[in-house]
């Protein structure tokens, strides 16, 4: 057991220190290690902004991009589907994005059986915008250390009747907001961030346990670049070496 008379070690209500949670918490995320490849037309690169109430704003501006063009390159299907949102653009939170999302997969799911589908790394692309909604609904919505806000400016009162209280359901754009996140919850926005709405056509992931699960997009696959293919293994190499790493660093602090 690590030994921390050092440290002052005060107790939470679940008899652990603030320390021993830190630690437990960055032995989670190291027991898996993801690699992903992303093919893209034109790129310019932009990291997430300092500021995450920025980072939410641009990523929620190209989730409805995306949900558009989706719209608009699978017309023919949509044209069909009766009861969806099919103009987000007065989306300006995450929980009206979401509710919208939510029903259009329903239709989509329901033409689905019936053999009308929408393309695959659309039908992809659609199910990742949920899944982080889903984790923003319940990073909001957690008892303890969820993601916390504090109105500090109403930019225009005649566009916000209910403002919200949350990150999941405060309108993100017409108000300035002070954001108390975790670390780990920041590195998850930017890591959804960096994927946004790409197309992903390799992805390694690592487990501790010595789980390896590579997939390759089925298009991709029926005629793969070499060039792609040299670049995920190199950057597999190099992540797998870094992740080592830090398992020994981990190790050491724990174990000396």
């Amino acid at each position: 057991m690590m030994k921390m008379s050092w440290l002052r070690r005060t107790k939470s209500n679940n008899g652990t220190t603030p320390i021993e949670t830190g630690f437990a918490k960055l032995l989670d995320d190291l027991t898996t290690l993801e690699i992903n490849t992303i093919i893209k037309k034109g790129m310019n690169a932009v990291a997430p902004p300092e500021d995450i109430q920025e980072t939410l704003k641009m990523l929620l501006d190209r989730y409805k991009e995306r949900i558009d063009r989706i719209i608009h390159y699978n017309s023919d299907i949509f044209d069909q589907l009766d009861g969806i949102d099919k103009d987000l653009s007065e989306c300006y939170s995450y929980q009206k994005f979401h509710e919208s999302l939510i029903k259009c997969k329903i239709k989509l799911d329901e033409s689905g059986k019936k053999g009308v589908r929408i393309r695959d790394i659309d039908y992809t692309r659609i199910n990742r915008m949920l899944y982080f909604c889903k984790f923003i609904q319940e990073r909001s919505d957690a008892d303890n250390h969820a993601i916390k806000i504090e109105i500090l400016k109403i930019l225009d009162k005649t566009k916000t009747d209910n403002p919200g209280t949350t990150l999941y359901n405060i309108d993100i754009y017409n108000i300035k907001l002070k954001i108390d996140v975790e670390t780990r919850d920041k590195v998850k926005i930017n890591r959804y961030f960096d994927l946004s709405d790409e197309r992903i056509v390799m992805q390694t992931r690592f487990g501790i346990d010595g789980d390896v699960v590579t997939r390759i997009e089925e298009d991709f696959s029926n005629s793969p670049k070499k060039l792609v293919l040299d670049i995920h293994n190199e950057h597999t190499n190099l992540s797998v070496n870094y992740w080592k790493s830090l398992i020994d660093i981990a190790k050491g602090i724990i174990f000396r």
